[in-house]
C-alpha cells in the first residue's frame, strides 16, 4: 500500500511539474519571448543559390583540356568554367618544385619577420639588411604565388635556398632564445640568402 501510495504522489508530482513547464511556455510563446527553431540545416539566399542548370556541348579534346586546366586549378570543371565565363582570374595552383620552392619561401620569410622583432637589439646596419632582405625574399614569393614569373627550376637551385634558409632559421631560434647574435655572422648568412634567391627573381 505505502509503494502504491508513493508511486501515485511521484507521477502526481511529475504531472505538475510538467504542467507548470508547458504553461510558462506558452506564455513566454505568448509575449513573443520563445525563439522559434531554426530550420534544419542552412540554405542559401535566393539570390546565392546555384540551381539553374547550363548545358553547352564540347568535343571529347575540349573536355579534356578543360578538365586538366580544372585540376591544374584545384578547382571543379564547372567552377573552373564559370569564374573564366564571369570574368574571374584562375591561376593555376603550384605543382612539383614550384610548390615546394613556395614552401621555402614562406618558411624564410618567417624567420626573417622573426629576426624584424629583434632588429632592437642588433646593429643598426644589421637590422636595415634583414629588412632589405625580407622585402626581397616577399617580392619572389609573391612573384612565384601568383604565377607572374616562369623560370626553369632545378631540384639543385632550391636545395641551396633551402640550404641558406636552414642557417637563417638557426639564427633566428638563437634570438628568440635570448642569446646573442654577432653581427657579422649575420650579415654573411643574409648575404649567402640573397646570393642563392637572386638566380629565382625578376
Amino acid at each position: 500500500m505505502d509503494f502504491l501510495y508513493n508511486v501515485a504522489g511521484y507521477h502526481s508530482t511529475r504531472f505538475a511539474y510538467v504542467s507548470r513547464c508547458l504553461f510558462f511556455l506558452a506564455c513566454s510563446n505568448a509575449a513573443g519571448g520563445l525563439a522559434r527553431m531554426p530550420a534544419r540545416g542552412h540554405r542559401k539566399s535566393a539570390h546565392t543559390r546555384r540551381d539553374k542548370q547550363m548545358t553547352f556541348w564540347v568535343t571529347a579534346a575540349e573536355r579534356d583540356r578543360i578538365r586538366e586546366n580544372a585540376e591544374r586549378a584545384g578547382m571543379s570543371p564547372s567552377a573552373f568554367v564559370r569564374a573564366l565565363a564571369l570574368g574571374k582570374t584562375v591561376t593555376a595552383k603550384p605543382q612539383g618544385e614550384v610548390k615546394e620552392l613556395i614552401r621555402q619561401l614562406n618558411r624564410i620569410g618567417n624567420n626573417l619577420n622573426q629576426l624584424l622583432h629583434q632588429a632592437h637589439t642588433m646593429e643598426p646596419v644589421a637590422g636595415e639588411t634583414i629588412s632589405h632582405v625580407y622585402k626581397r625574399v616577399d617580392a619572389a614569393l609573391t612573384q612565384w604565388a601568383t604565377g607572374r614569373i616562369s623560370i626553369a627550376l632545378t631540384s639543385d637551385m632550391i636545395a641551396r635556398l633551402a640550404h641558406a634558409g636552414a642557417e637563417i632559421n638557426r639564427l633566428a631560434r638563437q634570438v628568440n632564445s635570448r642569446k646573442p647574435v654577432p653581427a657579422a655572422m649575420l650579415l654573411t648568412a643574409l648575404q649567402d640568402l640573397t646570393e642563392k634567391l637572386l638566380p629565382l627573381m625578376r
